[in-house]
C-alpha cells in the first residue's frame, strides 16, 4: 500500500488545536474575569434591560383590524395587571447604573487647565462613539424596510405605527448621552453636598407638574422633566460612586468578660467550634454587603435577632430612606395626588407617567434605586456562581444593542405573521381579555430567538464604528476606568462590558 502523504506544517497544527479539549463558556468567563470586577453592577444592568425587554413584549400588542396593525395595551382594558408597569419599568435602574459608571469612568479633573479639558473631550468622545455604535445599524435596517413594506402593499398608517415604536427608544439614548455630558459637574456638585443634590432637579420636577395639572400651563412644557427626572437617579448613580452607599461594617456585640479576640479581623487558620466542627473566620475585606451579612449571621446565631437587624439596617439607611421614602411618596402621589398608578404610557389615559415623566415616575425611581442599592449584596455573593455569571456576563454583551432592537424583534415577528393571517391569539389578537397575556407568554420566546438573530448581525456591523478596537485576547480586560460601551461600559474583546 502507498505511504499517505505527510500533512502540511500549517494543517497538522490546525488539526492538532482542533483536537484539543476547550473549557467551556461558563469556565473561560469565569476563570478571565478579574476578581476587582464588581459584578452585581453587571447584575443589576442585566436586571434593568431584561425588565425592560419583557416589559415592552408583555404591555405592548399590534392588532390587525381590517388589514391595519395599531398599537394597543392590556393595561388599558385589563388594569389589574397595572402591577407589570411596577416590575418591568426598570429605566431608573439604567440611569442609576449610568450615573455610577460615568463617575467612575471621567478624568476626574475639573476644566482649569487646557490639558483637563482635552482629557474630558477624549473620554466624552469615546464614549459617545460606543453608545451610539448600534444606531446606524438600526436606521439602515429601518430606512431601507419602508420602501419594502410599501412594495408589499403594507397600509401606510401600519408602517407609521411600525417605524414609532422602533424609534421610541431612541429617545432613552439621547438623555443618557445628555446626561452623560454633565458628568463632571454632577460629580462637583456630588463632592460638594452628597445626595442632597438630587434636591434641585426634583423640585424642577415638581414644580413643572404644579404648572401642568395645577395652574393651566401647556402640557408641551413637560418636556423640560424628562432631562430633570432622570438626572434624579443618574446622581443617586454618581453619589453611589463617590461612597454614599457604601453598608458600614456592623461591629459585632461582644461579651464583657471577652478578651479581644483578634481572629476577628485577621483572616487566620480554621478554628474549631464548640460542636467539634471547624470555620475559617473570615476577612473583612471584600464586597460590604457579604460582610454585613456575616455579622447579621453571627448575630442572629447568637440570639440577639433585634441587634442583628437593627446592625444590618444601619449600615444600609440611605438604601433604605430610598427604597421606604420612595414607596411612600409614591403611594401618596397616587392615591391623594391623582397621578397614575401604571408607570408606563397607556392608550387612551389622559396622563401618562412616563411620556414625559412625572413627580410620580421620579419616587418610583427613587424606591428602585433603593431596593436596587439594597440587592447589591445579594447579587454579589450569586454571582460567585460561574453559571450565574456568565449568563449576567452575556447579557452585558452588548446591553444598549439589546435595548435597541429588542422592538423590531417584535415588529418583524408581527408584520411577517399578518402576511399570512389575519389574527393570531397573543400577537395580532386585542389586549382585551386574561387569555391574551397567556398565549403572549407563548410568543416571547420566539420573540427572543428573532431579537437573538438581529443581535447577531448587528454586532458584525458594530464592531466596524468601534472608535478603538481591543485585540488583546481574554473574555474581560482587567481595570476599572476605561474607555466604557453602551450604558457606560467598556467593551472587551469578545463584547463583555467592563465598569
Amino acid at each position: 500500500m502507498a505511504e499517505q502523504p505527510a500533512l502540511p506544517a500549517w494543517h497538522a497544527e490546525r488539526y492538532r488545536r482542533l483536537s484539543e479539549p476547550r473549557p467551556s463558556l461558563v469556565t473561560l468567563i469565569e476563570a478571565t474575569t478579574p476578581d476587582t470586577r464588581d459584578r452585581a453592577v453587571d447584575a443589576l444592568r442585566a436586571l434593568a434591560i431584561l425588565g425592560v425587554v419583557l416589559g415592552h413584549w408583555l404591555v405592548t400588542a399590534l392588532v390587525n383590524t381590517g388589514g391595519v396593525l395599531h398599537t394597543a395595551s392590556p393595561l388599558a382594558t385589563m388594569p389589574a395587571l397595572t402591577p407589570i408597569s411596577w416590575l418591568f419599568q426598570t429605566l431608573a435602574i439604567f440611569f442609576l447604573i449610568g450615573g455610577y459608571t460615568a463617575a467612575r469612568g471621567h478624568p476626574r479633573t475639573t476644566d482649569s487647565h487646557p490639558q483637563e479639558r482635552d482629557s474630558y473631550r477624549t473620554w466624552f468622545t469615546r464614549r459617545l462613539i460606543r453608545l451610539i455604535a448600534p444606531v446606524p445599524a438600526l436606521l439602515a435596517v429601518w430606512l431601507a424596510a419602508v420602501p419594502l413594506l410599501v412594495l408589499a402593499g403594507y397600509p401606510g398608517r401600519t408602517i407609521v405605527a411600525l417605524i414609532n415604536l422602533v424609534l421610541a427608544p431612541l429617545w432613552f439614548l439621547l438623555v443618557f448621552i445628555g446626561l452623560t455630558a454633565l458628568t463632571p459637574l454632577v460629580v462637583r456638585a456630588v463632592r460638594r453636598w452628597g445626595v442632597w443634590s438630587t434636591a434641585a432637579p426634583i423640585a424642577i420636577t415638581a414644580l413643572v407638574d404644579l404648572a401642568r395639572f395645577g395652574l393651566g400651563a401647556p402640557q408641551a412644557i413637560g418636556w423640560l422633566t424628562v432631562a430633570s427626572a432622570w438626572l434624579v437617579p443618574f446622581t443617586l448613580g454618581v453619589a453611589w460612586s463617590q461612597g454614599s452607599f457604601t453598608p458600614r461594617r456592623p461591629t459585632p456585640p461582644r461579651a464583657a468578660t471577652s478578651p479581644p479576640d483578634s481572629s476577628r479581623h485577621v483572616a487566620g487558620p480554621p478554628t474549631t467550634s464548640s460542636d467539634g466542627g471547624s470555620r475559617r473566620v473570615r476577612s473583612p475585606q471584600g464586597e460590604g454587603g457579604s460582610r454585613s451579612s456575616e455579622c447579621l449571621v453571627r448575630g442572629v446565631e447568637g440570639g440577639s435577632w433585634g441587634s442583628a437587624l437593627l446592625a444590618w439596617a444601619r449600615g444600609r439607611l440611605g438604601s433604605l430612606g430610598l427604597l421606604v421614602g420612595g414607596s411612600a411618596a409614591t403611594i401618596a402621589l397616587v392615591v391623594f395626588g391623582g397621578y397614575p398608578a401604571s408607570m408606563v404610557g397607556v392608550p387612551g389615559q389622559a396622563v401618562s407617567n412616563l411620556s414625559p415623566p412625572t413627580l410620580a415616575s421620579v419616587a418610583f425611581g427613587l424606591a428602585q434605586c433603593g431596593g436596587a442599592l439594597l440587592l447589591r449584596g445579594p447579587l454579589t455573593r450569586l454571582m460567585r456562581r460561574p453559571v450565574a455569571w456568565a449568563g449576567v456576563a452575556l447579557v452585558n454583551l452588548s446591553a444598549m444593542t439589546v435595548f435597541l432592537w429588542h422592538q423590531s424583534a417584535l415588529l418583524a415577528v408581527s408584520a411577517l405573521v399578518t402576511r399570512i393571517t389575519s389574527t393570531v391569539p397573543g400577537l395580532l389578537d386585542a389586549p382585551d381579555h386574561p387569555g391574551w397575556v397567556l398565549h403572549r407568554l407563548v410568543w416571547i420566546p420566539v420573540f427572543g430567538a428573532v431579537l437573538a438573530g438581529l443581535w447577531s448581525l448587528a454586532r458584525r456591523f458594530e464592531q466596524r464604528v468601534r472608535v478603538q478596537p481591543i485585540s488583546r485576547p481574554g473574555h474581560l480586560i482587567k481595570g476599572t476606568d476605561g474607555p466604557e460601551g453602551a450604558l457606560g461600559t467598556r467593551k472587551t474583546t469578545t463584547g463583555c462590558s467592563e465598569h
